[in-house]
């Protein structure tokens, strides 16, 4: 929906890194659809957890170029600035694979939320 994507570090976020995380602006309400209309953009609250996609499509052709990859899971929404803030996908891996091994040993991570 947007090739607008930007490091964290040169929009002043204290508790984010370029190395982990990168935001998404989101500037339209509607864009082209495949179809020729018009798509109602999502609006992004609510979607903490969510994946971020990268899409390459030709508009020309309305095909996509590449595979689809996953490239970081949404954590935030800047609605001021409308940019959403998503860690790397490469930085959450290493935090799957540590749960999986919990998991497997039968021990559950403690959670400071209740």
């Amino acid at each position: 929906m947007t090739g607008d994507i930007r490091e964290v570090g040169e929009l002043g976020y204290p508790d984010k890194t370029d190395e982990y995380h990168f935001a998404v602006h989101l500037p339209f309400d509607e864009v082209p659809g495949t179809d020729g209309g018009m798509f109602r953009v999502p609006k992004p609250q609510d979607m903490s957890g969510g994946g971020v996609w990268l899409v390459d499509m030709d508009m020309r052709t309305r095909l996509v170029r590449t595979p689809i990859l996953l490239v970081g899971i949404g954590i935030e929404y800047d609605k001021r600035r409308r940019l959403f803030v998503a860690t790397r996908v490469e930085a959450a891996i290493p935090l799957l694979h540590d749960l999986i091994e919990y998991v497997a040993a039968g021990v559950w991570p403690k959670s400071d939320v209740e």
